[in-house]
């Protein structure tokens, strides 16, 4: 059972930033200095190739090994070469930012043996030039290491050794995040006592140096404690403490994690309303983020909680969704075949139990038939072929109802599965999304920027309609009322001005269109929207937003509509990238644009619908 937010070991090597910190232009840039390594230092030459590795290890660690080998031939002919003091040290350390660096690869890999020789030969450059900050990395490094394979007696003596160093340093964050590791080790020994005191320990600290991250994580780690030692109410306000944290901060994967843990402690309790409530927010959350992990961890909770309550259909549902995420990890090929295994394993059981029903049913009919032919004797030839004749026709009743379930049930299946594709296509568009605002934070440049947010927003346009389909059982047809008003509503929240908020106006006729032209019509309307919220509104009092579609005779007509200072000529002339989607759009769907300038810019677009 999961409870612990576990805290992991502080890597010494650069290159474990964040990693949307990396860039092709800092790629570029740092090649460029290699190339004129001839006229460069060997320690200038050394530091750049070890920069290059925080950017290849994001997108290529298989390129971090060989240029660590470079880094350490590097240093061992400047060492041998009798440097100043000061050129020595910084030869050094590259050396063991190299050896360091190796050994994560290795962690990386799952080859303990090499991992602990580089950790080990790291910490031995470390001790030499006396680098104490080093020297506490690399040691709550290999104690971590020797945590997860077991050896928590090596573990303990390398964290105590890290804690004393950091405690003569004065590192008091560095002294929490030992003293979590210490406590994990406890526990793993089910020496709950101990690793309520580290953690109770970390918790403190944390909380002096006004560090609520990791306060949030040390409120998680002391409730998990408590649900292990059946203290439910200490668990809860625990738990509740670092929820209300991770609220504050709006960390939304802890938010996921802690209510997952509260759904699991209730569901242990067999309180099934509160373990359902926190196992749909935790969903809801991991949904919003597109985390697999976090949605396999709420999926596999309402499983068990569907289960308990009965509720047959929704426990299969959550657990196809339980099995797609746990297996997305792990490779997709992988996924889809468990999913199909599954479905096949759920009908041919129920073919069986319908085999065993219809041999009863024939046995019984077989020993109703003897009775009725020794009546039929005793009474008439022709009351037995009045009787077989009835028999007949029920036989034929009875296949054709049999084969009539069987469809239906098939085209339940069948319904199901489509559903599934669409909220998984729906949950890759998120991780997408997610993806491309991870990179929208790393980045300073304006247009660079600009450009990764209208990307998002046209994934998000694209992954709305499929969480209509799923969500409406509608998988041939979008309802452009709905769909239309939930995308404006989310791209107004998002760019719309806060100081003076823009009044929208959508009026829309009802229409069903197919996915073909629900999905370039949407992002037609993405497009036109967010150019009257980036352009029109400058130095306009009372903005105001309206769209609208009216459909008559098979003809359908969209409107956007604004009452900002754009220009109709500036518009037909633009020859930006979202001017030239919209046109590319409009030939793909066969409809003719309108463009009107009278208080304000009103674009229109008419196209067949029948």
């Amino acid at each position: 059972m999961k409870y612990f937010i576990f805290i992991l070991s502080i890597f010494q090597a650069s290159f474990l930033m964040a990693q949307d910190e990396a860039t092709q232009h800092r790629i570029d840039s740092l090649n460029q200095i290699l190339e004129n390594a001839a006229h460069l230092h060997d320690t200038t030459v050394a530091r750049t190739y070890l920069l290059l590795t925080e950017d290849y290890y994001v997108s290529n660690q298989d390129t971090v090994i060989p240029l660590c080998k470079k880094v350490l031939a590097i240093t061992s002919k400047g060492l041998k070469s009798n440097p100043s003091k000061k050129i020595k040290r910084s030869l050094l350390v590259s050396k063991a930012s190299a050896l360091n660096n190796i050994g994560a690869i290795y962690f990386n890999e799952g080859d303990i043996p090499n991992t602990l020789k580089y950790f080990h030969q790291s910490l031995k450059v470390e001790e030499k030039i006396g680098n104490e900050v080093g020297i506490a990395e690399t040691l709550s490094n290999l104690g971590y290491i020797y945590n997860q394979n077991g050896d928590n007696v090596s573990a303990l003596k390398y964290f105590n050794r890290s804690l004393n160093i950091r405690k003569k340093l004065k590192d008091r964050e560095g002294m929490a995040v030992v003293l979590s590791n210490m406590g994990l080790v406890y526990y793993s020994e089910t020496d709950t006592t101990k690793a309520l005191e580290y953690f109770k320990k970390s918790l403190v600290i944390e909380e002096e140096c006004g560090n609520k991250s990791g306060a949030a994580t040390s409120y998680a780690n002391v409730a998990a404690i408590y649900r292990n030692q059946g203290n439910l109410e200490q668990a809860l306000e625990y738990y509740n403490k670092s929820l209300t944290i991770n609220i504050e901060l709006n960390n939304k994967p802890e938010q996921a994690l802690i209510m997952y843990n509260l759904g699991i402690m209730y569901y242990d309790e067999r309180d099934l309303t509160k373990a359902l409530n926190y196992g749909l927010q935790s969903m809801e959350l991991a949904e919003v983020l597109g985390y697999p992990k976090n949605i396999e961890d709420a999926a596999d909770l309402l499983t068990k909680v569907y289960e308990k309550q009965g509720k047959g259909m929704k426990a299969l549902e959550m657990y196809k969704v339980f099995i797609a995420m746990r297996d997305s990890v792990k490779n997709t090929a992988a996924q889809n075949a468990m999913i199909e295994q599954r479905l096949q394993y759920d009908f041919e059981k129920k073919e069986a139990l319908t085999a065993v029903e219809h041999e009863k049913e024939i046995a019984i009919k077989d020993a109703d038939k003897k009775k009725q032919n020794i009546l039929i004797w005793s009474i008439s030839i022709g009351l037995v072929l009045i009787l077989v004749f009835a028999f007949f026709i029920a036989q034929r009743l009875r296949i054709s109802n049999r084969q009539k379930k069987l469809i239906e049930e098939k085209n339940e299946e069948n319904e199901l599965l489509l559903g599934e594709i669409h909220h998984r296509v729906k949950n890759n568009l998120q991780v997408i999304s997610s993806l491309l605002a991870l990179q929208e934070r790393s980045i300073t440049d304006v247009k660079a920027k600009a450009a990764i947010t209208e990307g998002r927003e046209r994934v998000q346009s694209i992954g709305l309609i499929h969480k209509h389909l799923y969500q409406n059982n509608q998988f041939a047809s979008i309802e452009m009322r709905g769909y239309v008003t939930h995308l404006v509503e989310g791209l107004v929240e998002t760019l719309g001005q806060k100081s003076n908020p823009i009044a929208v106006k959508v009026d829309i006729d009802e229409l069903h269109l197919d996915v073909d032209t629900a999905v370039p019509l949407g992002l037609l309307i993405n497009e036109l929207v967010v150019n009257a919220l980036k352009h029109a509104y400058s130095d306009v009092s009372e903005p105001l937003l309206k769209i609208s579609l009216k459909e008559h005779d098979g003809t359908t007509t969209w409107e956007v509509l604004d009452n900002g200072v754009g220009k109709k000529a500036d518009l037909e002339e633009a020859n930006s990238f979202g001017m030239k989607l919209i046109r590319s759009l409009s030939r793909q769907l066969g409809a003719t644009i309108h463009i009107q300038e009278n208080d304000g810019l009103s674009f229109g677009i008419t196209l067949k619908t029948e």
